[in-house]
C-alpha cells in the first residue's frame, strides 16, 4: 500500500501499527510480561515501513560512492562492537588459561 502511494495509505499503515503497539503495551501492563514478543516487534516493523520506503527511495538516487563509504563506517563500527563486547559473549577468553603443569619426578 505505501510502496504504490494508495490513497490514505500512511495514514492506514501508522494507525494499524499504533494500534498493535498499543495492544502489546496494554498486554504487558496487564500481564507483566512480553509473552507474545511477536506482536511488539511485528508493530515496530508495521511503523517503520512508511519511513523505510522512503529511505529507499532515496537511496535509489545516492552515488555509489557515498554508499560505500557509508557501508565501510557501518562495518567498522560493528566490528568495533563485537571486539568490545567479545569478553561478554565469549567465555573462553573470559577464563583465564590452564597451564599444563609436568608430574614431579
Amino acid at each position: 500500500m505505501v510502496h504504490w502511494h494508495w490513497p490514505r495509505a500512511n495514514e492506514i499503515v501508522l494507525a494499524t501499527g499504533g494500534v498493535m503497539l498499543g495492544a502489546a503495551i496494554l498486554a504487558r501492563l496487564l500481564k507483566g510480561g512480553w509473552r507474545p514478543v511477536g506482536l511488539p516487534v511485528a508493530a515496530i516493523l508495521v511503523l517503520l515501513t512508511p519511513p523505510g520506503d522512503f529511505a529507499a527511495g532515496k537511496l535509489q538516487t545516492t552515488p555509489a560512492g557515498l554508499l560505500a563509504v557509508a557501508g565501510s563506517f557501518l562495518l567498522f563500527a560493528l566490528g568495533t562492537a563485537v571486539a568490545l563486547t567479545k569478553p561478554r559473549w565469549n567465555n573462553h577468553a573470559a577464563s583465564p588459561a590452564t597451564a599444563e603443569t609436568e608430574p614431579a619426578p
